[in-house]
């Protein structure tokens, strides 16, 4: 089968979450099919995909639109604000990559398309009736919805909520003109299956690549706890700055001397001024694996978001001790109290830290559990396999 893939970006290196699953469904993708890459991407980009060893027929790389500034960044959502658009569309819209998947369908013949992210969907309206995949990260005007939820400024609470009626419409159109809809999660399937009219949906959560994170046989270092993401997705944002507030004041009460390091590029100005002898922010760091694999408890406090947070899978592969929300394991199977502890109340939460920095034993014996749970489930082999069954079905379909 000879697969086109489309995506918004260079997923190599895959140091944040959606270059992590596009790299690693690409890379399962060039060990079944013949495969061709359209990007948005630097003009170096080619030759970083080509230098990670996959086999690919072809690479075409697009200029990036240009990224905005903080305050383009404002004075464009204010125009996607009273626009029609949502700003995630108008910053992912390129008349060049259009041009160029065309041009690529035309010279290699393609039996599927798959594409990262709806915004590109309508970038293969020209190929016809050639079969469409697109790949739903997470259902975007959920995941905005949740945001204005939690905020607490009432115009981010507008925006948000403008930007997810619109996003909503937006996404639903992308779906329903495709043939198959990978969701990342049974919720996110859920969400959308109502309103596909008849679009199939197949749950393709994150997954792992369990051999790189196998724990290194150190003990990791008491009192310490872990925090990963990248801050600039707002989410990721939103929790770390809740467990900051709310939860981590308590722990440092029960449990005097516990540190926390917060890893992850993208750093906004108020978390580093609460750097101190207890908090460190590392800012972007090539590999999160050593600060995994040092910390006894990893912490997942997230309020909103969508799909599988690949940050639990990461963290169960390093076979650590790990307290999250329920948001923040959706669509991973766990039980709280197995696997990792549950805990969607401040107060709950600090006390799960606490036990699991007092009780190390439990914490390895959780963090084993993890691990088993998510070389079973979740390495990106097995998810490999899920993926060419789901190609099939489309092949089979017609």
């Amino acid at each position: 089968m000879r697969v086109l893939m489309v995506m918004p970006y260079c997923p190599y290196p895959p140091d944040y979450g959606a270059a992590i699953r596009s790299f690693y469904i690409l890379r399962e993708l060039t060990k079944r099919y013949e495969v061709s890459v359209a990007l948005l991407g630097q003009p170096d980009s080619e030759a970083i995909l080509h230098e990670t060893g996959m086999r690919l027929a072809d690479v075409a790389t697009v200029p990036v639109p240009e990224m905005p500034g903080q305050l383009k960044k404002r004075f464009q959502q204010l125009v996607s604000l009273l626009g029609p658009r949502t700003s995630m569309s108008v910053i992912q819209s390129s008349s060049l990559l259009r041009a160029k998947i065309e041009e690529l369908a035309e010279a290699r013949k393609f039996d599927l398309v798959h594409i990262e992210h709806f915004p590109l969907a309508s970038h293969a309206d020209g190929l016809g009736g050639l079969p469409r995949v697109v790949d739903a990260h997470n259902v975007e005007y959920d995941n905005i919805r949740r945001l204005a939820a939690v905020t607490s400024s009432p115009m981010r609470r507008f925006f948000y909520s403008v930007e997810s009626r619109k996003m909503k419409k937006e996404e639903l159109r992308a779906y329903r003109r495709s043939d198959l809809v990978f969701a990342a999660s049974d919720r996110d399937a859920e969400i959308l299956v109502p309103d596909l009219r008849g679009t199939p949906a197949v749950v393709i959560p994150n997954g792992v690549d369990t051999d790189a994170f196998t724990p290194p046989g150190e003990d990791p270092e008491p009192g310490t706890i872990v925090f990963v993401g990248a801050l600039n997705y707002a989410p990721n944002a939103d929790g770390i700055g809740y467990f900051l507030r709310e939860i981590y004041p308590m722990v440092r009460r029960q449990h005097p001397g516990v540190r926390l390091s917060i890893v992850g590029g993208g750093v906004p100005a108020w978390l580093r001024g609460l750097e101190d002898t207890s908090v460190r922010v590392t800012g972007y760091v090539k590999d999160i694996r050593p600060y995994l694999h040092r910390a006894s408890v990893a912490i997942v406090p997230l309020r909103a978001g969508g799909g599988t947070r690949l940050k639990v899978l990461e963290a169960m592969a390093a076979e650590k001790a790990i307290v999250s929300t329920s948001i923040g394991c959706e669509g991973i199977e766990v039980s709280g109290g197995d696997s990792l502890m549950l805990a969607d109340e401040p107060a709950e939460f600090a006390a799960a830290v606490v036990q699991l920095l007092e009780n190390p034993g439990r914490g390895r014996a959780m963090g084993a559990r993890g691990r088993e749970l998510a070389r079973a489930l979740y390495d990106w082999n097995v998810i490999g396999e899920r993926i060419a069954e789901a190609y099939e079905g489309v092949k089979a379909r017609g």
